[in-house]
């Protein structure tokens, strides 16, 4: 079978085909998109608000256990080993 062509150019062909494509691409896009399904909800019931915090034990600041200074000395000569 052998193509008909008007002055030796396939430009009718060429744009059956895009357009052809196009509706393709246009059909299969309406068929699979759309909106996503609205996520779960659940009802929340509000409760009470405390503001106020317990604790027991003595407070003191992170720069005052004697801890901190220890690991710092351990970070310390580790990073001096590895230099």
């Amino acid at each position: 079978m052998t193509q008909t062509t008007i002055r030796g150019s396939t430009r009718g062909v060429r744009m059956a085909a895009a357009v052809s494509l196009a509706l393709a691409v246009a059909a299969t896009t309406v068929a699979c998109g759309g909106a996503a399904p609205a996520p779960p909800t659940a009802r929340v019931q509000r409760g009470s608000v405390s503001t106020q915090v317990s604790a027991s034990g003595a407070l003191a600041a992170a720069a005052d256990l004697p801890t901190w200074q220890g690991t710092a000395k351990i970070v310390a000569a580790v990073i001096e080993r590895l230099t």
